[in-house]
């Protein structure tokens, strides 16, 4: 059997993300994976964020959007029509 896959591409506004990276700066209570909770954030905006090119399913989940339950609600909904 071929193996499926499906990408999330999780997003906000930049000046959402900024804040949030700002917000977690020194944090301590951060997983050790994560690169902010040893000082290695990056800061600047990427143009060329977005998907990877590989075939499959792309969803997308807005985190900054303006009612967040939602979003997460129609990214669940897509995932699990996804799943079948």
């Amino acid at each position: 059997m071929p193996s499926r896959f499906a990408q999330i591409l999780c997003h906000c506004d930049e000046t959402l993300r900024r804040a949030r990276l700002a917000a977690r700066e020194g944090a301590t209570d951060r997983h050790r994976v994560h690169d902010d909770a040893r000082g290695r954030v990056v800061v600047e905006a990427r143009p060329d964020a977005g998907p990877l090119d590989l075939p499959g399913e792309r969803l997308d989940y807005d985190s900054g959007a303006a009612e967040p339950a939602r979003a997460l609600e129609a990214l669940c909904s897509a995932l699990a029509r996804w799943l079948g």
